[in-house]
């Protein structure tokens, strides 16, 4: 299991541990959508693709290591060189599942309420692990600034 932690100095960078032994860092975009993933000293980068909802985790040579498709929805895929898997969303939204293409449950992304998350998502190597982490941290941050908006704009419209 990785436990993710936000630096504390910004807001938008996480760290990546595994028990104490510092294994990388995620950090969001600004506020395009995007990022960066640094693990074992290798970076890659986080784009944002054609169609909304999509992304791609590209490493420094230019290849696409990992592609996500639906990000923003409840069910969303990841498509590896190994095959294609799926996250559902639990209900309460505090959740990421992974499950195979028999519906099967693999692994699991879980977030805290204090800007951090664990991993664990067996079979999948840890750039894209960190790839996945990086999506849903990316969905938390959206829909925050939504709710932060229209929270804005029902105040001001009163």
């Amino acid at each position: 299991m990785i436990d993710v932690n936000s630096t504390g100095r910004r807001p938008d960078r996480y760290a990546l541990h595994r028990g104490r032994h510092l294994l990388g860092t995620v950090t969001l975009g600004a506020r395009t959508s995007g990022g960066a993933v640094e693990v074992d000293g290798v970076a890659y980068e986080v784009r944002a693709g054609t169609a909304r909802g999509a992304y791609d985790l590209v490493a420094a040579d230019g290849s696409v290591a990992a592609a996500a498709e639906r990000v923003h929805r409840r069910t969303w895929s990841l498509r590896t060189a190994d095959g294609t898997r799926w996250f559902r969303r639990d209900r309460l939204g505090g959740a990421e599942s992974l499950t195979g293409a028999d519906g099967r449950a693999l692994g699991r992304v879980t977030r805290s309420r204090l800007r951090g998350a664990a991993v664990d998502l067996p079979g999948l190597d840890l750039p894209v692990q960190a790839f996945a982490l990086t999506l849903v941290l990316m969905r938390r941050r959206r829909r925050r600034r939504v709710a932060t908006r229209t929270t804005a704009v029902s105040v001001i419209g009163r």
